[in-house]
């Protein structure tokens, strides 16, 4: 059976997911490329990479989408909410919204160029 993640989006976020679903991303590859882009980058380097705890608790709020995920994503997601002590959906949502700032701000594309200079 596929692990499923189930998110409340807000407006915004969900606004950005339809957009680059638009682009030809399909939800699951998104949460997946988000997870393992995430999950790559160095927590030392990036203050607003841990997931903020004053969200944890609170209701979620926005409009909730199921996202289809392979085991691999589905246990990294574990690992990871469980080495922050935050929720599974908390990790996954912020892995999301880091991961799609990160392309806007063209951010992605400059980690993609190094990781491949660096194979040469």
């Amino acid at each position: 059976m596929t692990p499923i993640v189930t998110l409340a989006l807000e407006p915004f976020a969900r606004e950005t997911l339809e957009r680059y679903e638009k682009a030809g991303y399909t939800p699951h590859s998104l949460l997946r490329s988000a997870v393992a882009y995430y999950l790559s980058e160095d927590a030392e380097d990036r203050p607003a990479w841990r997931v903020p705890h004053f969200l944890e608790g609170q209701p979620a709020k926005g409009r909730r989408s199921r996202f289809d995920v392979d085991y691999g994503t589905w246990r990294a997601l574990v690992d990871a909410a469980a080495a922050q002590e935050v929720s599974l959906e908390s990790l996954a949502r912020h892995a999301l919204l880091f991961y799609v700032a990160d392309l806007e701000r063209g951010r992605v594309a400059k980690a993609l160029e190094r990781t491949l200079a660096d194979e040469e």
